[in-house]
């Protein structure tokens, strides 16, 4: 579920240039070599995507890419959405390591904790019966998990299982705009063939989650020393464990 929202922000500035090397560089901030507060903000940030998202299918008008790839397959095997979204990130991360993309700590805690938050939204949100409620459902949601994934890029603990597939394909040279589309496309291709909902908010979200997110990012300024710089191709630091993160000017 955050395949989407962690390289949206930086794809809105960088749209076709390959992933290469770059120098490190980063900004200096009170706060980015604490771990503990860092975990912590990780933590907050995970269970605040998984409110988010939880509150976006709630609303019932469409989710975004993996999500509909997730509910999709809850729907098939009769499983929570949580339980979906763990086993569907499972994969992405044994995916990317097959495609030499090693996970950091940070892209195997969301399985343990952003997928019991959906299932836990689920249960406890209230369903709306109008088009006004569903919208303030795909609002607040979009809101809470635009907050959420800009505390868990800043918080600089690697990238999500399903952004690992996507660093991993576009190390191969494939320019950063195209490799998005084909990891999040085919998700949502395969998500809507079993049944995964496609409708307006999906549209909404996808046109309206980068700029949140790039807000939320800014607004923490908790800069990782990995980032993107903005010109016409991304900064890989390889020094770093191979890492790509943000920094918003």
């Amino acid at each position: 579920m955050l395949s989407l929202f962690t390289t949206s922000y930086a794809l809105a500035t960088d749209r076709t240039g390959p992933l290469q090397a770059r120098p490190r560089r980063a900004r200096a901030h009170p706060r980015r070599n604490q771990r503990s507060a860092r975990t912590l903000q990780l933590l907050a940030g995970l269970v605040a995507v998984g409110i988010g998202v939880g509150l976006i299918i709630s609303a019932e008008l469409g989710v975004a890419s993996w999500d509909v790839l997730h509910v999709g397959l809850a729907e098939l095997a009769g499983w929570s959405v949580g339980t979906a979204s763990v086993t569907v990130g499972l994969g992405a991360a044994g995916a990317a390591a097959l495609l030499g993309e090693r996970p950091r700590v940070g892209s195997l805690v969301p399985l343990a904790v952003v997928g019991p938050s959906i299932d836990a939204t689920l249960l406890l949100a209230p369903g709306a019966s109008t088009l006004t409620g569903q919208l303030t459902l795909l609002v607040t949601g979009m809101i809470v998990l635009a907050l959420g994934v800009g505390a868990y890029v800043a918080s600089d603990h690697g990238a999500g299982p399903s952004d690992l597939v996507f660093l991993a394909i576009a190390r191969r040279g494939i320019p950063l705009a195209y490799a998005r589309l084909l990891v999040d496309g085919s998700a949502v291709l395969g998500g809507w063939a079993i049944g995964g909902p496609v409708g307006l908010g999906t549209v909404i979200v996808t046109l309206s989650l980068g700029p949140l997110i790039g807000l939320a990012i800014k607004g923490f300024d908790l800069v990782p020393a990995r980032h993107v710089i903005h010109t016409r191709e991304a900064a890989f630091d390889h020094a770093q464990g191979r890492e790509l993160a943000w920094e918003i000017a």
